[in-house]
């Protein structure tokens, strides 16, 4: 039996961290930006939600001044000035008194003009 001569080690060459780094980023890189476009939306929503437990001293709500649930002790109930002035609430039944129906049809009345109607069917159109 002859004795092989032991092989001297063979070393496989690793990327460097910067390579590794930059492999792992490109593989990465749109969940990465995902994330942070859903967060970018999502926060002030976050923010709004948080700030509708504050308990501001004053008119404006800018700074945290304590927890309170009162703003959510009516969430479904309509305030009074939701309706109009000198108008009955408005009826389940009928859609011309909601709160913006006079104005909508007054809007729609005093409205004239060529770009009065858009699409195939307008005035201007027909030429």
């Amino acid at each position: 039996m002859e004795a092989r001569a032991a092989a001297a080690p063979t070393y496989v060459r690793r990327e460097s961290a910067p390579r590794r780094a930059w492999a792992w980023l490109k593989k990465r890189a749109l969940n990465i930006y995902a994330g942070f476009a859903i967060a970018y939306l999502l926060i002030p929503i976050a923010v709004i939600i948080a700030f509708s437990f504050n308990n501001p001293a004053g008119k404006y709500n800018f700074t945290w001044e304590g927890f309170t649930l009162k703003h959510w002790a009516d969430v479904f109930s309509l305030p009074d000035s939701w309706y109009m002035p000198g108008s009955p609430a408005p009826s389940a039944n009928d859609p011309s008194s909601c709160r913006f129906a006079s104005e909508t049809r007054s809007v729609d009345r005093n409205h004239s003009g060529p770009d009065q109607y858009f699409g195939a069917d307008s005035p201007s159109r027909r030429n």
